[in-house]
């Protein structure tokens, strides 16, 4: 159905049943798209059916923008001591890396430690920074989160 156009803007993948140990090595919303490409499906009908179809189902699809009369600050990766993502995978984190040609020392990485643990990943990573010394008064620190191509939201906080 996936691949039938009269469907395929209709099908949203979810999913909520991952083990931990498997979330660690494969992520959560990746997986499924894998799995559909795998089946057969086109690489970006899978994709829509992650994230748009679902963010248009549940009323979101105009989430993500900066709307009229809000502000914005351009903030430069060179001006951020830490990045602390949502903790989904290593080769999530890493692909992230990879394609800012940032230094991986700049990204906080514990998921090796406690898997993904969902929402709580960023604030027990951030606590584990402050705890092995990674973050010192002054330092500017990205907290970054996403979930299941639905929902994403960052901030920058000033230490």
């Amino acid at each position: 159905l996936i691949n039938d156009s009269n469907y395929n803007n209709n099908i949203m993948f979810v999913t909520d049943d991952k083990h931990p140990e498997e979330l660690k090595y494969e992520g959560h919303i990746d997986s499924i798209i894998r799995k559909a490409i795998s089946l057969g499906a086109r690489c970006e009908d899978a994709y829509v059916a992650a994230t748009y179809n679902a963010s248009k189902y549940f009323k979101l699809d105009n989430f993500g923008r900066i709307e009229e009369n809000c502000n914005a600050d351009l903030v430069i990766l060179d001006d951020i001591n830490l990045v602390i993502p949502h903790q989904a995978n290593k080769r999530i984190i890493d692909k992230v890396v990879k394609d800012l040609k940032a230094s991986s020392e700049q990204f906080f990485l514990n998921v090796s430690d406690y898997g993904n643990t969902s929402a709580a990943s960023i604030p027990i990573a951030l606590n584990d920074a402050i705890t092995k010394q990674q973050i010192k008064n002054g330092d500017q620190i990205m907290l970054i989160g996403f979930g299941g191509g639905l929902t994403w939201g960052g901030c920058i906080v000033s230490i």
